[in-house]
């Protein structure tokens, strides 16, 4: 870690050739998710995640059991500290946010891509029904 607190990482040649298979795959894709071949890299990216912070996917499987513990009905809502009832449907660790933000610039994070998201993706999903 430098002076900024920067992580800087080695990365070995394996690692380096996902990453350029990915972006081989969004070579003249849209910015935002249009398809199926964009669900593909979505999937490809989930994979690289997974791989490569794996105490990160631990900690998500933690957060997500957790909220399903606290759970007040099927539909993810729960109560808060201070009373209140939220609602979770998804649990997207900041890295996977950050690579797909990094392929689709436009992609809105919305109602339609999230729920898409979760049936593409299960293992985010809180609540049973969404």
């Amino acid at each position: 870690m430098d002076d900024l607190g920067i992580e800087f990482r080695t990365f070995s040649l394996a690692q380096v050739n996902k990453v350029d298979k990915i972006i081989e795959l969004a070579k003249d894709r849209p910015t935002f998710i249009d398809g199926e071949k964009d669900w593909e890299i979505i999937w490809e990216l989930f994979i690289l995640f997974v791989e490569e912070y794996p105490e990160h996917y631990d900690e998500l499987q933690r957060h997500i059991s957790e909220y399903r513990k606290n759970l007040k009905n099927s539909a993810g809502t729960f109560k808060g500290d201070n009373g209140d009832l939220w609602q979770v449907q998804l649990e997207i660790p900041m890295p996977l946010h950050n690579m797909i933000k990094a392929i689709y610039p436009d992609q809105k994070f919305d109602k339609k891509f999230n729920r898409e998201l979760a049936k593409r993706l299960p293992v985010l999903k809180v609540p049973d029904k969404m």
